[in-house]
């Protein structure tokens, strides 16, 4: 409008999900997906936002970088995150310009970005975390799956945790670095739900289901076949997948709580009992629009949601 707000931030996410952002608009579209704007900032409250995490962020990096050697030795907790920052700075794709070179600036900018996010954030997000992520995606794939599941338990592979990395850097490793951005704005919108990158990793579970069941693997030969996809999956394929699942999973009249919670469907009422199953049926049906029926920019149709898919049972 008149005062620089976003007149339809709801539309803008969904014409994100439906395709990401052309790069030229990445630098000002990414600080509202991240939440770094308010969509409903005019442009003033946006210049005074940008102002003042900026003296935030260099006031934080004053803290870090003024910390001597003998105070840091009595803050295990700071060292630790220091040696691992320094770590994993050294490991990053060197194949990316931004990063090629041992003596590159952009491997001290993301130095300096990663530990002054530590002075931001000190409580980073712990093991227990990664572990409810794959407890979740367990219980959409027993959903969605349930002969898969079995299978992948009598190979002691029942936890997932062959799926680890996917989560732990939302698989930056699987797709280009042209996909990953793409991929990391389609999630960054939360549609259609938070845990869209549980959906995805369903999504590329599946797609693998005749090789994983069809070849008897065991344990090691699964996390030898899931870690040698790198690159070889279609990402907007796997992305049609995942919403496929979700609109398959979202028609089911008598979907389990655990998966209704993962998916953002499970709410309480006032009275703190759940929702009747007519009134969370209407909720689903009345975002389906939004999301999934909205064509992309130049009125073509929405992207296919991949191959018609049964709708599982329950007993």
């Amino acid at each position: 409008d008149a005062e620089g707000r976003v007149e339809d931030p709801e539309r803008i996410k969904a014409i994100v999900f439906r395709g990401g952002i052309i790069p030229s608009l990445r630098k000002e579209a990414w600080k509202f997906l991240l939440g770094f704007y308010p969509w409903n900032s005019t442009t003033k409250e946006r210049e005074d936002i940008l102002r003042t995490k900026t003296d935030e962020y260099f006031r934080m990096k004053v803290q870090w970088k003024s910390v001597s050697e003998e105070q840091e030795m009595r803050n295990s907790l700071l060292k630790g995150y220091r040696n691992l920052i320094e770590r994993d700075v050294n490991r990053t794709d060197r194949h990316n310009t931004f990063f090629s070179g041992n003596d590159n600036p952009g491997l001290t900018l993301l130095h300096d970005v990663l530990m002054t996010y530590c002075m931001y954030n000190f409580d980073l997000e712990s093991q227990e975390a990664m572990k409810q992520q794959l407890l979740q995606l367990s219980i959409l794939l027993k959903a969605l799956d349930p002969e898969l599941c079995d299978y992948l338990d009598s190979q002691d592979s029942g936890s997932l945790c062959f799926c680890f990395r996917w989560l732990l850097i939302w698989f930056k490793r699987e797709f280009s670095f042209e996909d990953i951005l793409t991929l990391w704005e389609v999630m960054w919108t939360r549609l259609p739900c938070d845990n869209f990158h549980l959906l995805l990793a369903c999504s590329i579970l599946e797609s693998q289901r005749g090789e994983l069941i069809g070849s008897q693997h065991d344990f090691n030969t699964i996390l030898k076949h899931i870690n040698e996809l790198t690159m070889k999956l279609d990402l907007q394929d796997m992305m049609c997948g995942a919403e496929a699942i979700f609109l398959q999973l979202v028609q089911c009249k008598e979907l389990p709580v655990k998966v209704k919670e993962v998916l953002g469907l499970y709410v309480a009422s006032s009275s703190g009992e759940e929702e009747s199953p007519e009134a969370e049926s209407r909720d689903a049906q009345q975002q389906q629009p939004l999301l999934f029926g909205l064509p992309p920019p130049g009125g073509a149709p929405p992207r296919p949601a991949g191959p018609p898919r049964p709708v599982p049972t329950y007993p």
